[in-house]
């Protein structure tokens, strides 16, 4: 039987509660029902949650999703909050109540309650995920170097579930391999605009044909020219503060608020062009995103005419 009779989960990684969730569960337990409380009255599931499991076996865990009353939605009515408070301090309840939702509001008086009796486990998002990466590619029977940890977080981002199922894609290329590198990972990894702006700026460096196919591609699969060219000049900023320290001799770090890996591949494509070069780019970028809001162009067919320019 569960130590814990009401428990709270909360947070916006949803990887980490869904696995804190599998933890809590005994192995012999017979009965878990979830409910959807944007579809199910407060009152009706605690009232089923009542009755004890089918299976004859006190153990039953009620799983309480998306309950929006928790955050900063409508909030329990008194009727719906007197029944929810007298279940949650009835002793002799031998159901556990799951309650989940990614962002609680501490100032809603369920949320106070359930902070001060329940278990509390907070999801929390991981922003630089090497580690939590190096550490689930053990799991796994993988080893992977520094830099193509790095190269996992820049081009996919920080999703644990995106990470997670990319480690499984490599761990079935690469099932015996000793160390995984970064070059291994290039066909492997799925694609991300942030990688592909970065695969787009390399193939228009060495003025490849490619680039435009690469180009249409991300078109064709629906996003939105703006947001390319957004991209295109915050790799080009990154680029031109890699010059400019080069010049003044200051530490590139300083000035960038950026990953390593992406600061590594500003620095590849900044060798090719000149302070100049960069930033007359810069500003045919900042010309084109004008005439895009203004509506004064075809955005692809103004896009794809800038690239081409530049090779």
């Amino acid at each position: 039987m569960l130590k814990e009779k009401v428990i709270l989960i909360h947070g916006e990684e949803p990887l980490l509660c869904d696995e804190f969730v599998k933890s809590i569960m005994p192995d012999n337990l017979m009965s878990v029902e979830k409910y959807d409380m944007r579809e199910e009255s407060i009152i009706d599931v605690l009232m089923d949650a009542s009755q004890g499991s089918l299976f004859g076996s006190d153990d039953k865990v009620v799983i309480l999703n998306d309950c929006y009353f928790l955050g900063s939605e409508k909030a329990l009515s008194d009727k719906e909050m007197e029944y929810v408070t007298e279940f949650i301090n009835n002793k002799e309840n031998t159901t556990t109540i799951v309650f989940r939702y990614p962002k609680i509001d501490k100032r809603k008086k369920l949320v106070k309650v359930l902070l001060k009796s329940a278990k509390v486990f907070e999801g929390k998002t991981i922003k630089s995920p090497q580690n939590w990466i190096s550490k689930r590619a053990v799991g796994y029977g993988l080893r992977l170097n520094n830099i193509a940890v790095d190269k996992m977080v820049v081009e996919l981002g920080t999703d644990l579930y995106l990470l997670d199922n990319e480690l499984k894609k490599i761990k079935n290329r690469y099932p015996s391999e000793q160390m995984i590198t970064a070059e291994m990972l290039n066909d492997v990894l799925s694609r991300t605009l942030e990688s592909d702006i970065f695969k787009l700026l390399d193939r228009i460096m060495y003025r490849r044909v490619s680039a435009i196919d690469l180009l249409a591609d991300l078109l064709m699969t629906g996003n939105e020219p703006i947001h390319v060219l957004l991209l295109i000049a915050k790799q080009l900023r990154m680029m031109e503060q890699v010059k400019i320290n080069e010049i003044t001799g200051h530490p590139v770090q300083q000035y960038l608020d950026v990953h390593p890996y992406a600061l590594q591949k500003a620095k590849e494509q900044a060798e090719e062009y000149t302070l100049s070069d960069i930033q007359s780019k810069m500003e045919q970028v900042a010309e084109l995103d004008l005439k895009m809001k203004r509506g004064q162009v075809d955005k692809v067919i103004a896009l794809e005419t800038l690239i081409l320019k530049w090779m």
